[in-house]
């Protein structure tokens, strides 16, 4: 199954890089790694994408993530991207979804991250890869960002009884 997204109204915080880079400096991570670029953006909720130098593992993401998630910048809390540029132009994506953790993949992350791209090169389109899979973003010229991809089935359970 492909699976479209489309968001309107994308708002990049271009000002704010310094401060995010302040605040990737107090969760601890740049004596990890190096951020190349950091921007906030809202595509409907909140998110603050790094670019870095490396792929962050489970046990960074974990713990930079909920330190930013929890940043007094942003007292509603914030999802937070971690961005690796490959050689082959693609973009890897780590993920943490405020109020929910390292996840696998995010549809609003992916646009935040097509959106912040476009801060660093022309191209308005990118692949990005994701724990959960890969996907094919596209900022276009009347401010929708359209992400596709595949889906697959990752979880069954119950709520209440009810089979979900």
């Amino acid at each position: 199954m492909t699976v479209h997204f489309v968001t309107k109204g994308c708002r990049l915080n271009i000002h704010e890089s310094a401060v995010m880079r302040r605040m990737a400096r107090d969760a601890g991570f740049q004596q990890e790694c190096v951020v190349i670029n950091s921007f906030a953006v809202n595509v409907g909720n909140p998110h603050v994408v790094f670019m870095c130098d490396a792929v962050p593992s489970d046990d960074q993401v974990n713990r930079w993530g909920k330190q930013c998630e929890h940043h007094p910048l942003f007292p509603e809390g914030v999802n937070v991207s971690f961005v690796c540029p490959q050689d082959d132009g693609a973009l890897r994506l780590r993920v943490w979804e405020r109020g929910a953790g390292m996840t696998l993949a995010c549809g609003t992350a992916a646009a935040s991250v097509v959106v912040a791209r476009l801060r660093q090169k022309t191209d308005r389109c990118a692949t990005i890869i994701m724990d959960g899979g890969t996907v094919r973003g596209e900022w276009l010229a009347d401010d929708h960002v359209t992400i596709e991809g595949t889906s697959r089935l990752v979880f069954r359970g119950c709520w209440q009884g009810q089979q979900i």
